[in-house]
């Protein structure tokens, strides 16, 4: 991992940890408080005392749980190295709405060397597979990517060598958050991430804000 790489990936890591990823942790991953609001008369009802505590114990675990998850993110971020991705398939929540959070169908290679004009090129490819000169098995890998909407944590499959030219190449089900994007909607077809590195793991969208910090404090030190 170069330089640049690094500062991003450990520029991230030190977001998860600040108090500037809260309002974004809490859109995917919403806090239990509506329970603490409704357990408060009950407890004070003789009625529905028991429902108000089971109410605040549930609570009590969901908030441990949010806890867990966030230091899970922290750690498979640490393990992660920055990639760009790029999507052949999003919501189309995130083309219309500011601030829009929904999943995304985004292809990336851990490879240092493969270009943009080669990336974009496959999500091309990818998107024309019914008139490409590619085998049937091809067509039918890359027609159950599209056709499998459901989002999955942490999925990645697989794409066809055949289109790859024999790079390894991996789709990915990403979570994009549309304020990390530096326009109001999805309209840049390059998404920044980081992900860990092999056949499987997590993947996490980069606010293109720490890729611009990178990238500047790296131009500052070689100038």
């Amino acid at each position: 991992m170069d330089r640049t790489a690094r500062l991003m990936r450990d520029g991230y890591v030190e977001y998860l940890r600040s108090k500037s990823f809260d309002p974004y942790f809490g859109k995917l991953h919403r806090a239990p408080r509506w329970r603490y609001v409704l357990a408060v008369p009950m407890i004070l009802s003789l009625a529905g005392a028991g429902i108000g505590v089971g109410l605040i114990a549930s609570a009590w675990i969901s908030g441990r749980k949010r806890k867990r998850i966030r230091q899970d993110l922290i750690e498979a971020a640490e393990r992660s190295v920055p990639i760009m991705t790029y999507p052949v398939m999003a919501n189309v929540a995130l083309l219309r709405q500011k601030g829009a959070v929904a999943p995304a169908l985004v292809i990336a290679t851990f490879d240092t060397d493969a270009t943009t004009d080669e990336m974009a090129d496959l999500v091309l490819k990818m998107d024309t597979v019914d008139y490409q000169d590619v085998s049937p098995e091809t067509r039918r890998a890359v027609a159950a990517m599209f056709s499998d909407v459901q989002y999955t944590p942490g999925r990645r499959r697989i794409v066809p060598e055949e289109l790859t030219g024999g790079r390894r190449v991996y789709a990915f089900d990403l979570m994009m958050i549309g304020d990390y994007l530096p326009t109001d909607t999805f309209e840049i077809p390059l998404v920044p991430c980081v992900a860990e590195p092999g056949e499987s793991g997590t993947i996490q969208m980069l606010p293109w804000g720490i890729v611009g910090w990178a990238l500047e404090a790296e131009q500052c030190e070689t100038t």
